[in-house]
């Protein structure tokens, strides 16, 4: 079905040169294209763009978005960065992988269960802005964004496929991770049962690929000091992910991991999440109202101090006689008698709202205003 959708590429390794931007600028009329960036947007097109074919030539990461929730996202990483027991658990319905020479790619398909997207192109720079931050820690090693694949596929129905149990920290996500989470809209209560559950079962530690770039060459060999450096010579640029696709050695194997993590497992922790979600909601709306209180009381305060000021305004606004002038005489009277009951002054506030209306009885808009604004028991009777 045709329908709004976009498609955004990035290039993170290099630049596009001049000629790969005229070869993209000349797929579509509507394209826009620089050194770093390739973006189409379409409303009712039947055009389906080769998403895979750009991503295998030009960029490191893709996406495309409908806006009826559809979303595909792409990554380019070298072969190796990713655990392949990782992306072999991983549901397939959800992530796929290929790979050509020493490059693998990513793609991951998920959607909102065909909610319809108001904010479409607001969602799509979202998510957008998050993928180069996202790419960035799977290639470090930090994996989560597989993990919250996972957790999806568990509460759409997949319970035969089985993760290494890694302690990460489901608890503080990332930025760029909790744009994710709720733009999928990941169960917030399963990735709650999952940081329960880490917390009761042993775990392998979580251990990342890259923390900062001298502690990772002071772990490399003198071949591959060597190898990364005459590399730099030759080609003058050495990007990270190609460093790491050069002298990553990672051939984990499913045998290698005593820990796994099972939707059965899972399961087990759901209910208690649920109750300290429910639990922190509580906690959460008791925290707001305090907080409303506490503003509210400054302001009547702060009105309280300045009431001879308010009275003016009202004064001043009435004698406008104008629809705009009740109305915001209306609204300095309304908040005046609020300040003076929250100061236990309501006798005096009667006093001079009598002496108020008394000069303006006449003004029958003046006071079907004031009426709907819960003042028509201070007004004088005929």
């Amino acid at each position: 079905m045709s329908e709004y959708r976009s498609y955004r590429f990035e290039r993170l390794e290099g630049y596009l040169t001049q000629q790969q931007q005229q070869e993209l600028s000349k797929i579509s009329s509507r394209a826009e294209v620089n050194r770093n960036f390739f973006t189409i947007n379409y409303s009712y097109s039947d055009f389906e763009l080769p998403i895979k074919s750009l991503m295998w030539d030009y960029f490191d990461i893709g996406f495309y978005f409908t806006v009826w929730g559809d979303a595909e996202i792409y990554f380019k990483v070298p072969v190796g960065v990713l655990p392949n027991i990782l992306l072999a658990t991983t549901p397939q319905t959800v992530l796929q992988s290929s790979e050509q020479g020493d490059m693998q790619l990513l793609s991951l398909s998920l959607n909102n269960q065909g909610q319809y997207k108001e904010n479409f192109f607001d969602n799509a720079n979202d998510i957008f802005k998050s993928l180069a931050s996202l790419y960035s820690e799977l290639i470090n090693g930090d994996y989560r964004l597989l993990y919250f694949c996972w957790l999806q596929s568990v509460a759409n129905g997949e319970k035969s496929l089985k993760l290494p149990l890694i302690n990460f920290d489901f608890e503080q996500l990332t930025s760029a991770q909790k744009v994710f989470f709720d733009f999928f809209s990941i169960p917030r209560v399963s990735c709650r049962a999952l940081a329960l559950l880490l917390k009761q079962h042993p775990s392998h530690r979580c251990e990342n690929l890259l923390t900062d770039a001298a502690s990772w060459v002071e772990r490399l060999s003198i071949e591959d000091k060597n190898m990364l450096l005459n590399r730099l010579f030759k080609e003058q640029f050495l990007s990270l992910a190609s460093a790491l696709s050069l002298t990553s050695k990672n051939k984990v194997k499913s045998s290698d991991y005593e820990f796994w993590l099972t939707a059965e497992m899972l399961g087990i922790y759901l209910e208690q999440a649920e109750r300290l979600i429910a639990q922190e909601k509580l906690e959460e709306q008791a925290l707001r109202l305090e907080l409303e209180r506490i503003d509210r009381e400054n302001k009547l305060n702060q009105i309280y101090a300045k009431r001879e000021a308010s009275w003016r305004q009202a004064e001043m606004q009435v004698l406008r006689s104008s629809a705009s002038g009740y109305e915001k005489a209306a609204f300095y009277l309304h908040e005046l008698s609020d300040a003076y009951q929250f100061k236990h002054e309501q006798q005096e506030f009667t006093e001079r709202f009598r002496t108020f209306i008394s000069r303006h009885k006449k003004r029958s808009a003046l006071l079907k205003r004031l009426s709907g604004i819960a003042l028509l028991e201070l007004l004088p009777i005929e």
